[in-house]
């Protein structure tokens, strides 16, 4: 049977103690394996983190962890945690700590995330409310000097209405009926100041050409969706080329096209600023 170790408590002086470690070293050497034997085999214990970079959480203690959370995430031989899996952080920025402060943090980021959103919503709002009621005054214009019908406009405008709405609030709780009723009822006033005998929902169910097809409405789309400054002016200028090309007096077409160029590089500047002028309070509006 192997002697039992000795401790301080079985020497006189500590002077006799010292000695005593100096030549048993390998008693002192078993006595470290096996701490570290135990140190290796103790289970690993469950907690919850935060990431001080990032403020991710980390909860293994939550009954889906296993399923959701932990396939993304690497670990020593220990199970220690190596990184934050969504920010990268090393596992020194990683804090413990307890279930109660993880739902006071919790309930802080739904609330800086509700804030957020609603910020969002009124930004999208109000770049939709400025689109429609310019893109409205764009083609009551064009109606009103008979460049187009009002089954057309009313086509055009809904379309390009629903289109400008879905742009500004992509990802954001909408309410997407308001906004038809919306477009439907500015479109209604227009069929009823041209005393038109049909309401504009039976004009989108009835209209049969192509809206995709619509060189109008391919303009304007381009220029409040995708941002292109200039393709109404194109659209214009193509529609007075065509007016040009049938015209019989040639020497009445070279001055004709002098004009078509000078009207077309004025409209450009024009939409150029209009254009800018959105743009301007898109920017504004999403650092406010």
């Amino acid at each position: 049977m192997a002697e039992p170790l000795k401790s301080r408590s079985d020497f006189s002086t500590d002077s006799e103690w010292y000695t005593y470690m100096v030549t048993h070293p390998e008693e002192f050497a078993e006595v470290d394996e096996e701490e570290k034997d135990k140190e290796k085999n103790k289970e690993y214990q469950k907690a919850i983190f935060v990431c001080e970079k990032c403020g991710n959480i980390i909860d293994e203690t939550d009954k889906y962890f296993d399923k959701v959370q932990n396939k993304n995430i690497k670990r020593d031989e220990k199970g220690n945690i190596l990184k934050c899996p969504k920010c990268g952080a090393d596992q020194s920025k990683l804090k413990k700590i307890t279930k109660e402060k993880k739902e006071e943090l919790v309930k802080k980021k739904k609330r800086k995330e509700e804030k957020e959103e609603e910020k969002l919503l009124r930004i999208a709002k109000e770049n939709i409310k400025d689109d429609i009621l310019d893109l409205l005054e764009d083609l009551s214009k064009r109606l009103e000097v008979g460049e187009l019908d009002v089954n057309r406009f009313v086509v055009v405008f809904f379309n390009l209405s629903w289109n400008i709405v879905k742009r500004y609030s992509k990802d954001l709780e909408i309410d997407w009926i308001d906004y038809r009723k919306s477009m439907l009822q500015l479109s209604k006033t227009v069929t009823d100041l041209y005393d038109t005998k049909i309401d504009a929902e039976e004009i989108l169910e009835e209209y049969n050409e192509d809206i995709s097809k619509d060189s109008l409405y391919l303009a304007e789309l381009n220029y409040y969706i995708n941002d292109d400054k200039y393709s109404i002016a194109d659209y214009e200028m193509q529609e007075r080329i065509k007016e040009y090309e049938a015209m019989e007096s040639s020497m009445f077409k070279k001055e004709r096209e002098k004009e078509l160029e000078e009207r077309y590089q004025q409209r450009r500047i024009e939409l150029e600023k209009k254009a800018d002028l959105r743009e301007q309070r898109r920017i504004e509006r999403a650092i406010s």
